[in-house]
């Protein structure tokens, strides 16, 4: 529990109870869109520019050209 709770404080993950599920369900999916922008809005300045999902920074960094 006090991991859950850490990670959840941190904003890794959604931790709750049965009793808060709607509020739990509504907040991990808050939580999923925020994880899916990229680059992460913690990462201090935003390197990448435009439309480049993950997928297209990743294909990037390992060389892989269309």
């Amino acid at each position: 529990v006090e991991l859950a709770e850490a990670l959840a404080e941190q904003e890794y993950v959604v931790h709750g109870k049965l009793e808060t599920l709607p509020t739990a369900l509504s907040a991990s999916e808050k939580l999923r869109l925020r994880h899916r922008q990229w680059p992460p809005v913690n990462s201090g300045k935003h390197r990448q520019q435009g439309d480049k999902g993950l997928k297209d920074v990743m294909d990037e960094e390992m060389g892989f050209l269309d």
